[in-house]
């Protein structure tokens, strides 16, 4: 699955957000603010894993 058409439901505000969004937003919910994702999640384009 391309990780640009992945979305994440915020937890707090329950919108759908996509995972870049929120990769870009810092792991943050572009809409309330809520930390959905850990800095983890958030990796350079190139590092794909398979």
């Amino acid at each position: 699955m391309p990780i640009v058409n992945t979305k994440i439901k915020c937890s707090r505000c329950e919108k759908l957000i996509p995972k870049k969004v929120i990769l870009a937003n810092g792991g943050r919910c572009s809409n309330c603010g809520y930390l959905i994702a850990t800095p983890i999640l958030s990796f350079k384009p190139g590092q794909a894993t398979q």
